[in-house]
């Protein structure tokens, strides 16, 4: 394990996996059709419920 740390590349891989998951993430985020979505989402606390 100590060996795994110590390697020059760990960080390399490791800022590589985390900048591809953040454009996957980006990319989700703002695919088209999302919108609507978000809207109807965003609309939830101020729809008045019947109880």
């Amino acid at each position: 394990m100590k060996e795994f740390f110590a390697d020059a590349d760990a960080g390399l891989y490791g800022l590589l996996f985390f900048f591809a998951f953040f454009c996957v993430v980006l990319l989700w985020t703002f695919r088209p059709g999302a919108k609507k979505q978000y809207e109807d989402q965003g609309n939830i606390p101020l729809k008045e419920t019947e109880e």
